[in-house]
């Protein structure tokens, strides 16, 4: 069971870096726009600005479904480094205390990373039917590729 919650862990966590990376590329764009529009005041001038505006928020936590994913990723790749009390961690002083705040914000917790990562795509409203299935282990594939108990 350790070896199956280390390859969800893997394949949740690189599904957010991947969309991070989708992110990352989108907020140079309009980071660019903004340099070659003089610093018009109608774009955002901050990656969290970017990022908020213009997405869906989050009815449990109230923010974008952008911050949900940068979240996650940024969780994913640094959880390792953060210390163990969040909440002394998580006073604003920096981008790791901000990225806690919003971990926070989502119920995250310190003690597993699983449970972590699945508590991430449930704030994004994801359709989680067939992931379920994953942790089984007894699944087989069935029509259109959805997964069978």
């Amino acid at each position: 069971m350790e070896q199956l919650d280390h390859s969800i862990e893997v394949a949740l966590g690189s599904i957010f870096v991947l969309g991070q990376a989708a992110i990352t590329q989108a907020v140079s764009i309009v980071t660019r726009l903004r340099q070659l529009t003089n610093g018009h005041s109608s774009i955002p001038s901050s990656k969290r600005l970017i990022i908020e505006s213009q997405a869906g928020a989050m009815t449990d936590s109230g923010m974008s479904k952008m911050v949900v994913i940068d979240t996650g990723a940024n969780y994913f790749k640094h959880h390792h480094e953060w210390p163990n009390n969040w909440y002394i961690a998580g006073d604003g002083s920096n981008r790791q205390s901000h990225t806690i705040l919003d971990a926070l914000r989502m119920g995250l917790t310190g003690n597993d990373l699983t449970s972590n990562l699945w508590r991430i795509v449930y704030h994004l409203d994801a359709d989680t039917r067939d992931l379920h299935a994953i942790p089984r282990c007894s699944c087989t594939s069935g029509e259109k590729g959805s997964l069978v108990i």
